[in-house]
Parts: C-alpha cells; sequence; structure tokens
C-alpha cells in the first residue's frame, strides 16, 4: 500500500504531466490547486511572497521576576555578590543582569539573595528539570530555586534585598 506523501508526489507529477497537455479534467482539488501554482516554463513552484519577505525581529522583554532564581546560603558559609556574579559568568557565559543580596546591618552574612539573568532560558538550564539545585562557589555550597515573585507568594512578609554592597 502506497504512503500518502507516495500518492501526493505521483499525484503531482501526474499533473504536470496534464498541465502540458492542457488538460487537469481527472485531478482532485488539491493537486488542482498545487499545479496552478506550478510555472508553465519550468514546472516549478511559483515564488511565496510571504516567506521572502525580510525577518522581522520582534523583541518581547520578560519582567525581572521571571528571569530570576532564589538563592539560600548556609549559616558560617557566605559567598560574596561578585562570587556568584563571576561562578555564572564562568559557567554559562554572559547570562546575567545582576545578583542582589539581603540587606544586612552590622558584619551580620546576607542568608538569601537573587540572581537575575538575562533570559529566562538560564533558569531552566541551570534547574535542569529539578526544583531546586544546590552548588558550590569556592567550597560553600548554596541553594537554588525558581523566584517566586511577591503577588504569586499569597502576601508573605519578605525581607528586603539590595543590589548594593
Amino acid at each position: 500500500m502506497a504512503h500518502k506523501g507516495e500518492v501526493y508526489a505521483c499525484a503531482l507529477a501526474q499533473a504536470e504531466k496534464d498541465s502540458k497537455i492542457g488538460g487537469l479534467h481527472c485531478l482532485g482539488p488539491e493537486v488542482k490547486s498545487v499545479s496552478k501554482a506550478l510555472d508553465s516554463r519550468t514546472g516549478l513552484v511559483g515564488r511565496n511572497q510571504e516567506l521572502e519577505a525580510p525577518y522581522e525581529r520582534v523583541v518581547i522583554t520578560v519582567p525581572e521576576d521571571c528571569r530570576s532564581m532564589f538563592v539560600t546560603f548556609s549559616e558560617g558559609q557566605p559567598v560574596e555578590r561578585d562570587d556568584i556574579f563571576s561562578y555564572f559568568r564562568e559557567t554559562w557565559g554572559d547570562c546575567i543582569v545582576r545578583v542582589l543580596m539581603e540587606k544586612t546591618t552590622g558584619r551580620v552574612q546576607p542568608m538569601y539573595g537573587r540572581v537575575i539573568f538575562k533570559s529566562k532560558a538560564f533558569v531552566s538550564l541551570v534547574l535542569n528539570g529539578v526544583e531546586h539545585f544546590s552548588l558550590f562557589i569556592g567550597g560553600r555550597e548554596i541553594w537554588l530555586r525558581e523566584y517566586i515573585p511577591r503577588s504569586m507568594n499569597f502576601g508573605r512578609p519578605r525581607a528586603s534585598i539590595s543590589a548594593g554592597s
């Protein structure tokens, strides 16, 4: 039994042959519409203006909350903002917009932060299909998960974080 593609190819070949002798009387409407697009001199399908139009790039800006990861640190194992930034730049290239850290007073170490990527795709790449992911930077463990924006966090209070040192 012939496949649909083979039948279509045979019908198209027959349409080309029939069009040269002036008759399309035995072909179905699908083949007639395809054969009308054929150039009578070359037998080639005509040009499609829509496909030939120049490509227009559409930039869609994704909100920072949607391309961010929440980062937590173990107590007594602080990780510097620059170390996080450097790790991701060395591992994934130029992928980070900025790293935000918990605002603290005195000599208290931050316990969490947020990494904002240039693209949401990096969040998926880092997580690689898991909900939480840990990695070591400078021998210190950090945990990452997808950032859940405050509006989706059911109104739970959130401590402030900053981009400054």
